[in-house]
């Protein structure tokens, strides 16, 4: 009984899977048929919409003003040699240090108040000694010699001319665009293609083909299959003779 089951379940499976099978070799698979020689006949519709294209040369006469743009991105070498006059406008700070050295000689024309005792003009014990306070006039050259140390900070604020002297090449890297125009006088050829729509009548009778060699892909669900009509049979015509 057990074996029955078995061997009923085993056909019930393979009788599902062979049905999935041919239904997807039905839905996928294509029937490839070959044709050589073949003769046929075409037959278009009555009318056929179609798009044609044209090109001829024509000469065109350009006279005038062009304007243009030009980018311009790239690093360019400027030889600057020789002297640039040019206006600039300086605002800094800026710091100054040195050192300034006078030497000099400075005249004296004074008069010195001297106070002392006698001493100042005698050295005598013999003497008493009593105070002198006395003019004396000064007239000489005095020698002078100053090292003054500067440094501090000012601010330079210039306008002006100034001449500039330049001997380099400068490596100028340059990403800009240039607003120009061209003048423009000449005659030119070129191609003109223009594209139209159109009916096309179509002849009537169907025109006819051979085939020379194609492949024809036919999916299967796409075919049937259909009696071929029965064709009615022809008399033959008969000859019959005279009796004598």
């Amino acid at each position: 009984m057990r074996a029955f089951v078995f061997q009923t379940l085993a056909m019930l499976v393979l009788g599902v899977a062979g049905g999935v099978l041919g239904f997807w070799a039905y839905m996928h698979l294509a029937l490839g048929i070959g044709l050589h020689d073949q003769a046929g006949s075409l037959r278009f519709p009555p009318q056929l919409a179609v798009q044609a294209k044209t090109t001829r040369d024509i000469t065109i006469g350009l006279k005038g003003r062009i304007d243009a743009k030009v980018p311009v991105k790239q690093a360019l070498e400027v030889p600057l040699h020789g002297q640039y006059r040019a206006n600039l406008r300086l605002r800094a700070r800026m710091p100054l240090r040195f050192s300034i050295d006078y030497r000099a000689e400075v005249p004296i024309h004074a008069t010195a108040m001297v106070e002392g005792t006698t001493d100042l003009v005698m050295h005598s014990k013999l003497l008493p000694k009593f105070p002198i306070k006395a003019p004396v006039p000064l007239n000489f050259m005095l020698p002078v010699h100053l090292v003054v140390p500067v440094d501090t900070l000012f601010d330079l604020d210039y306008q002006g001319p100034v001449v500039i002297t330049f001997d380099q090449t400068v490596h100028a890297p340059v990403d800009t665009v240039l607003n120009t125009y061209l003048d423009v006088n000449r005659s030119v050829t070129t191609p003109l293609t223009a594209a139209f729509s159109m009916l096309l009548d179509t002849p009537k009778a169907p025109l006819p083909i051979v085939v020379d060699d194609a492949r024809l892909k036919l999916p299967l669900h796409t075919l049937r299959l259909e009696r071929a009509p029965r064709e009615s049979p022809q008399a033959t015509p008969r000859t019959g003779g005279q009796d004598g």
